[in-house]
């Protein structure tokens, strides 16, 4: 008896293959290139470097 992995339906060896599967790019093929929001520039920001985002967030009044 042979110690190969079969398959009950086609009798023949299980194969591993991913080849005919569908990736997200098969089923959206037009999707936007998001890759461009993750780049970081000083440009950027539209505070500038000296923007202090945390002492500006205590200055609001946020009273009810």
């Amino acid at each position: 008896m042979s110690d190969e992995t079969k398959c009950p339906f086609s009798g023949g060896a299980l194969k591993h293959t991913t080849a005919g599967t569908p990736t997200n790019a098969d089923w959206w093929p037009n999707q936007l290139n998001l890759k461009v929001l993750h780049q970081h520039s000083p440009l950027s920001n539209p505070m500038g470097q000296a923007f202090n985002y945390a002492e500006e967030f205590k200055s609001l009044d946020l009273a009810p």
